[in-house]
């Protein structure tokens, strides 16, 4: 009788420490892989970059980013930024900036000005507009920075949005930019964005798209 009682125990903690073997931090099944968009056409391509910015996942953005992608800056904007602590030293921002400058402002990282000031973070970003004008065209093999790709396309687009911050301020960006695109693999690539010198909205929290990037860098 006390050989079976002895038998019962351990068979006891044999179940209880059998049932506790998933919380002892043993690694259990890896999590899948993130799945990509796979922007078969270029307006796919620029419907999900809306849909990047708005829902601001970082990876989206960072599949549909070439590896030669270049954000041109402004020459406003370099001037702005001269003298002081951290100017911009390229007239473009590279994919590695690019990314850097989405992860800050998805995570709701506070933003330097070219003086110094804080910048507030964004809480949510709108894209209010972002409307083709014409078709998209192959590009000229003489265009700065693009033209040297093969198969490199262009379009034009109207483009407004909204960059909300936490205290009911907004940047507005409203202005013409060209969106560069490529072909990689069957899927369509940003190759690179060239907003306009100017803005067009007589809003006064109106910028242009690479200054706001400027910031969050």
């Amino acid at each position: 009788m006390k050989t079976i009682l002895i038998w019962m125990l351990l068979l006891t903690v044999a179940v209880v420490l059998g049932g506790c073997s998933s919380d002892d931090g043993s690694p259990g099944e890896p999590e899948p892989a993130y799945q990509c968009p796979s922007p078969t056409t270029l307006d796919q391509l620029m419907g999900n970059f809306k849909i990047a910015l708005e829902d601001m996942t970082l990876e989206d953005l960072d599949c549909m980013i070439h590896d030669d992608f270049r954000l041109i800056v402004s020459q406003s904007t370099i001037d702005e930024w001269a003298g002081g602590s951290r100017p911009i030293s390229l007239g473009y921002f590279d994919r590695d900036t690019m990314l850097t400058i989405h992860e800050n402002l998805f995570g709701g990282e506070t933003g330097i000005g070219p003086g110094g000031e804080i910048i507030p973070p964004v809480a949510s970003i709108n894209v209010t507009m972002l409307d083709k004008v014409g078709i998209w065209a192959i590009v000229d093999p003489a265009t700065e920075y693009f033209g040297g790709f093969p198969g490199v396309y262009k379009a034009r687009f109207n483009v407004l949005l909204h960059f909300n911050n936490p205290n009911q301020h907004r940047y507005e960006v409203d202005q013409t930019m060209e969106f560069f695109a490529i072909s990689e693999n069957d899927d369509w690539k940003l190759l690179g964005i060239w907003p306009s010198e100017g803005f067009t909205s007589l809003a006064t929290d109106n910028t242009s798209y690479d200054e706001v990037m400027a910031f969050y860098r």
